[in-house]
C-alpha cells in the first residue's frame, strides 16, 4: 500500500468522524511535552557543565553548542545568560571566549603564575 493513498483514507476516516482536531491537539501536544523537557535538559545542561581543568575553548564550545541547542528548539538564552556561567563580566560571549583563551595560551607558555 502506498503512503498517499493511505494518508487520504486516513485523512478522511479522521474528518469524517470529526476526530482530525482531537488527533492533532494530542499530536501537538505530544511533541510540546518533548520539547520542554528538552529545554529543560539543555538549560541543566548548560548549568551543569563545568570547566574543571580541560580547555577553555574545548569548554565554551560545549556553551555555544547548548546555546544553539536551544535556538533550535525556539529558546534562545541571551549572550549575557551564557557569560554568567564563565563570570559576572559585562562583556559579550566572543570577547569573553577571546580573554579565556589568551589567558589559557598565556598559562601554556609559562608567562602567568597561578597560585
Amino acid at each position: 500500500m502506498n503512503y498517499s493513498f493511505w494518508m487520504a483514507q486516513f485523512n478522511s476516516l479522521l474528518l469524517g468522524y470529526d476526530l482530525m482536531g482531537y488527533a492533532w491537539n494530542k499530536v501537538s501536544h505530544l511533541f510540546a511535552n518533548k520539547t520542554h523537557l528538552c529545554i529543560i535538559n539543555l538549560k541543566e545542561r548548560l548549568i551543569l557543565t563545568k570547566r574543571d581543568n580541560g580547555l577553555v575553548a574545548k569548554y565554551l564550545q560545549i556553551v555555544k553548542e547548548v546555546a544553539n541547542e536551544l535556538v533550535i528548539t525556539n529558546s534562545p538564552i541571551s549572550d549575557h545568560d551564557l557569560i554568567i556561567h564563565a563570570s559576572k563580566s559585562p562583556i559579550s560571549f566572543e570577547e569573553h571566549h577571546d580573554k579565556l583563551v589568551n589567558f589559557e595560551q598565556s598559562l601554556k607558555k609559562g608567562r602567568v603564575i597561578v597560585n
